[in-house]
């Protein structure tokens, strides 16, 4: 009964409500240090979801990067059921060093730089985790990222057809993705729109796609509609391995 109400109060308050609008030019560091108080390195539900995906299709000792990896949780996530070589890649210093001193290592790298990919070092598996729709040309960085793996990229986005995105729309609202101010996200796509653009990029044979979290039960009749989020593997291609 408790899980039920707040699912029903997550509903109404991401139907409805806005985020608190903060600084646009909040230091990433001092976002890390205050919102994340307590917290650092306990992964959410959604972060477990990944984990757990991502874990049960890739091998022992991989080597896997995860790109933007804030602190970590996703690879820590892994790490409990899968033993990896993880790299967190991210601009952070104070996140560096925390990672770090939870056994993974640092690699600094800052997204925003569009010649940022090609200083990454080639892994196993790289993790794109809600990542892509902070950039404003993910089909180059997606492309590239291919010929940084020996086996695959995961990718990770919000499902903007998900009921409250539809929703909010429908009161006049557009779909609220953001945390901290409207501009973390430029690119937006639901289920169908991220297999057509799958499909754009000649990646669609290479590619397993999966949804989750959202509202229980209707999550698995429904996906597209009441899923939360879009989590996919892509394969390299025979020639990438040549």
């Amino acid at each position: 009964m408790r899980q039920f109400l707040y699912i029903i109060k997550r509903f109404l308050t991401d139907l409805f409500k806005y985020p608190a609008m903060v600084n646009a030019e909040l230091s990433y560091d001092n976002y890390w240090q205050k919102k994340k108080v307590g917290s650092l390195g306990l992964p959410n539900s959604f972060q477990v979801a990944r984990g757990v995906w991502i874990a049960d299709k890739i091998l022992e000792n991989a080597s896997v990067i995860d790109v933007g990896c804030g602190d970590g949780s996703i690879l820590q996530v892994i790490k409990k059921t899968k033993r990896i070589q993880a790299t967190g890649a991210d601009v952070s210093d104070f996140i560096l060093k925390f990672l770090e001193k939870n056994d993974i290592k640092s690699f600094n790298l800052d997204i925003s730089d569009k010649d940022a990919i090609d200083k990454i070092p080639t892994h196993d598996h790289m993790l794109l985790l809600e990542t892509l729709e902070h950039m404003s040309k993910p089909e180059d960085f997606l492309l590239k990222a291919l010929t940084k793996v020996n086996k695959s990229v995961f990718i990770s986005i919000p499902n903007t057809g998900y009921i409250t995105h539809r929703l909010r729309l429908l009161f006049g609202k557009f779909p609220v993705q953001w945390r901290s101010h409207p501009s973390e996200h430029l690119r937006f796509w639901t289920v169908d729109d991220f297999s057509w653009w799958i499909d754009s990029l000649k990646l669609g044979n290479e590619t397993t796609i999966h949804l989750y979290e959202g509202v229980p039960f209707l999550n698995r009749i429904w996906p597209s509609l009441f899923a939360q989020g879009i989590i996919a593997e892509v394969k390299i291609r025979t020639s990438h391995t040549s």
